[in-house]
């Protein structure tokens, strides 16, 4: 029997989790950013960047996050700041660059919500600055195909996770994504289970946010972060990263 549990609050579990190299996302990321962007950026900013993985290893990053727990273990790798992602109140033109790559956008369950956090990225770029966002766009899936298992380990804790989907409310234009966590912390084990709604966005629904967000769509790639394999965002198998380049911002 599973304990229910915020995943998101058990920031030391959810940091052993994503501790594989971080060096291609890196590399995708800055490559991006010098692709379309403004070059390799003197400042860059991570909304949603949980324990900070990436943090260390994108010049001149700041973080922001809404979980305490996870900004207690970001602080040591980097700059973070607690904020909710649809109100980030950024100084304007503040940053070369933006990312944010694990599906956390879609935890902004209105549209208001999005298009807040879109503006505010985009305010916060500096003229020609590139957000490099990845998230799911609905692609017909069925559930089991959106399935996900892994085990990672550091020392004596080691963490397993199960995630799959789940259908959300009749009519809403969301889902829920289902974590299983079996956890052994140095000889203790224990089972844990997460839920959390995710907004369902189709590529037409995400064509429409960006052009009112002040940033233009330049290109789309999946999760092989390959440069030189960009995709039409109709095309992209569920999980798309797109490069958004700062447009005229609106006032």
């Amino acid at each position: 029997m599973s304990e229910p549990a915020d995943w998101y609050e058990l920031a030391r579990y959810y940091d052993v989790l994503f501790s594989w190299d971080p060096q291609r996302e890196v590399d995708f990321v800055l490559g991006a950013s010098a692709r379309y962007g403004r070059g390799r950026p003197g400042r860059s900013f991570e909304p949603f960047c949980g324990a900070g993985r990436l943090l260390p290893h994108v010049p001149g990053a700041v973080g922001s996050d809404l979980s305490q727990a996870m900004l207690e273990i970001a602080r040591g790798r980097g700059p973070v700041f607690r904020a909710d992602a649809a109100r980030l109140g950024l100084a304007p033109e503040s940053f070369d660059l933006a990312y944010c790559l694990i599906d956390s956008f879609r935890h902004l369950q209105r549209e208001a919500q999005a298009q807040s956090h879109l503006c505010a990225v985009a305010r916060a770029l500096r003229p020609g600055g590139v957000y490099v966002l990845g998230f799911d766009v609905e692609s017909g899936r069925a559930p089991a195909e959106a399935q996900e298992a892994w085990s990672m380990k550091r020392g004596g804790l080691e963490v397993a996770a199960e995630i799959d989907v789940l259908p959300g409310p009749p009519g809403a234009e969301a889902e829920v994504m289902r974590v299983r966590l079996r956890v052994d912390d140095n000889g203790r084990r224990s089972s844990l289970e997460s839920r959390q709604p995710l907004r369902i966005w189709t590529p037409q629904a995400v064509r429409g946010l960006v052009a009112h967000s002040g940033l233009e769509l330049v290109a789309c790639f999946d999760r092989r972060y390959d440069l030189e394999a960009p995709r039409a965002l109709e095309t992209v198998p569920g999980s798309a990263v797109l490069v958004l380049r700062r447009a005229n911002v609106p006032g």
